[in-house]
């Protein structure tokens, strides 16, 4: 059996980062991804509290308890404009809040919007993040 070997020399453009792209686009798309990841993760951040907040009130947490009291101060000012929009459904001792889960789903729309109009203003490709980077 042969064995064939393959040398070759692949030259590299010191300017270059890979793909013809320049290090200045090259931290530009960078930077445009690590935003949308910011965005994604404050979003995550709100609505992960916010979901607490709700599983609380619906499975009637003591309200005394320190992780509670917590998650209510950390959730309220994310909850509190939503609080007049349906009324809250009394279960037992527990609470069935509508208004926490229409924040929940605004939330989310806010940041797919924030996603879509930073597309907008500065669009990149689906391949991007597959760059390398060469040296």
């Amino acid at each position: 059996m042969s064995t064939i070997i393959d040398h070759r020399t692949i030259r590299t453009n010191k300017e270059d980062y890979g793909y013809g792209r320049t290090p200045r686009e090259y931290n530009e798309t960078k930077s445009i991804l690590r935003s949308y990841n910011l965005i994604w993760f404050i979003v995550g951040f709100i609505n992960v509290v916010l979901a607490f907040r709700f599983l609380f009130e619906l499975l009637g947490a003591n309200p005394y308890s320190g992780f509670t009291q917590f998650i209510y101060a950390l959730s309220y000012p994310f909850a509190t404009p939503f609080r007049s929009i349906f009324g809250v459904t009394n279960i037992a001792t527990a609470y069935f809040d509508w208004s926490i889960l229409v924040a929940i789903v605004v939330y989310l729309l806010v940041g797919y919007g924030l996603i879509q109009l930073l597309r907008i203003i500065k669009p990149i490709t689906r391949d991007d993040p597959n760059h390398r980077m060469v040296v």
